[in-house]
């Protein structure tokens, strides 16, 4: 039956018979019996948090072997969290945030317990949680409508949790609740216990043995936002222009003294932030800062800088230098050594994957086939991959390198996986019109591998047709 003639026949039924046949279902199966009880019952209520903890528990409890949900039965447990999610959905819909807030905290609480009781390698717990502190945060962002007195509680409310132990090793998670409790207060006296709390994380941070600067560069940046908020500009850049040691912050100053047309300053922030991180031999860092200079020398005009910075990041495979490159080039000097350029990057990618899917990006948009046969001849494992691009322009030198590739991968074959890899290539070469190869190359494996009953069984699979 359809759903729309599902409907007629439910809406034909007196209101006793619905009655009966609904309390019916949910007697015969529990999850209708869940999804009826969520929907009666009464949000905002400690009664309602009870029933909401009760059906998180019963799917972990279904799912669970003496205590412990295995991997195989983790994304079933989730059942009723994920249900519970949607009542928080459907209360935020309502601007019930308090309400809200308090059904995700509930579902978080939960989760954060499962952690401990689960394999959770394919990641579901940690997403739920991911989830529920999303929407935490979302209906702060969105809250600039809510009443003063419920904003204080949902302050009050998401501060204190993120005291709470469950977050304890879990920093990203923690900065989360302290970012949502953030755009929850407006009193100077809520931003002083925000901060206070912060102070209190970070000196907690700083006892452990094994520490990153994450926790200090993300709560670094809170500040500011706060300090923004409450205090104004001024201060927050201020406090900002104190810490260029965080890249954020450095990056922030880096683009207000573009934007001022300070490229003096911000070249020299960024030399002063290339330096650090080349003495800390933080080398993504280091390319970081190198790429902020192509936005000065756009802006100033510096050709043949931006040139030899655009070349640089070319040969490491990032199109989009190539692209400055290209721009900052002229039409003459460009079409004069662009063909000395493609060489160069051909040789980058014998060492730099980055390189060579740059160097078949370029050499397939502008239908280079006499390069890619000759890149594809050097690299014979991308043979099955390009070979589309030049069944039409080089049908021979491609078959030919399709027989030399078949005869080398059944030399070192050694079991059916391995055959059926060299029948799989065979198969391309039909595809790419090399039947007549297919047929005798098929011909003398038989008689190479006589001996070898798999490989016989999969060259007997081929279809020539």
């Amino acid at each position: 039956m359809t759903k729309k003639g599902l409907e007629e026949q439910l809406a034909s039924l007196a209101k006793e018979e619905l009655v009966q046949l609904l309390a019916g279902l949910a007697e015969q199966y529990d999850e209708v019996n869940k999804d009826l009880s969520l929907r009666f019952i009464e949000t905002g209520s400690k009664e309602s948090l009870k029933q909401y903890k009760a059906i998180i528990k019963a799917s972990i409890k279904q799912f669970s072997d003496r205590g412990f949900v295995f991997y195989r039965n983790v994304y079933r447990a989730l059942t009723g969290a994920r249900k519970v999610m949607e009542a928080a959905d459907a209360g935020t819909a309502k601007e019930q945030h308090l309400a809200a807030a308090e059904i995700v905290l509930c579902v978080l609480h939960e989760m954060c317990d499962l952690l401990q009781k689960s394999d959770d390698s394919g990641g579901d717990v940690g997403e739920m949680i991911k989830e529920g502190l999303r929407h935490l945060l979302t209906s702060a962002e969105q809250g600039g409508g809510v009443d003063t007195k419920i904003r204080s509680s949902l302050f009050a409310m998401t501060l204190k949790e993120a005291k709470h132990s469950n977050w304890d090793g879990w920093n990203e998670w923690r900065l989360s609740l302290m970012r949502t409790a953030s755009l929850w207060m407006d009193s100077p006296k809520e931003k002083d216990q925000w901060w206070s709390q912060l102070d209190a994380f970070e000196a907690e941070e700083q006892t452990k043995e094994y520490r990153s600067s994450f926790f200090k560069e993300e709560a670094s940046q809170l500040r500011y936002e706060v300090l923004a908020r409450f205090d104004g500009p001024e201060q927050a850049n201020r406090y900002m222009e104190e810490r260029l040691e965080i890249q954020a912050f450095r990056d922030i100053a880096i683009e207000k003294a573009i934007l001022e047309e300070r490229y003096g300053d911000a070249l020299s922030l960024i030399a002063q932030g290339e330096l650090g991180d080349r003495e800390r031999r933080h080398w993504g860092l280091v390319s970081h800062w190198e790429k902020k200079r192509a936005i000065i020398y756009e802006a100033t005009g510096d050709r043949e800088a931006l040139k030899a910075l655009a070349k640089k990041y070319t040969l490491e495979g990032e199109y989009e230098f190539f692209l400055k490159l290209k721009e900052a080039t002229d039409v003459l000097e460009w079409e004069a050594n662009y063909e000395a350029l493609l060489d160069e990057i051909e040789e980058a990618a014998r060492s730099d994957w980055e390189a060579g899917s740059l160097y078949k990006k370029l050499i397939i948009e502008e239908k280079r086939n006499d390069r890619l046969l000759r890149y594809v001849e050097k690299n014979p494992h991308l043979l099955t991959h390009y070979y589309v691009h030049l069944v039409d322009s080089h049908p021979e030198e491609l078959h030919m390198l399709f027989v030399k590739q078949i005869t080398h991968e059944a030399k070192v074959s050694a079991n059916r996986k391995e055959y059926r890899k060299v029948c799989d290539i065979i198969r391309h070469l039909i595809k790419a019109g090399g039947r007549e190869h297919a047929e005798g190359l098929i011909q003398s494996l038989r008689e190479a591998y006589k001996k070898r009953a798999a490989f016989l069984d999969e060259l007997n699979k081929i279809k020539l047709n």
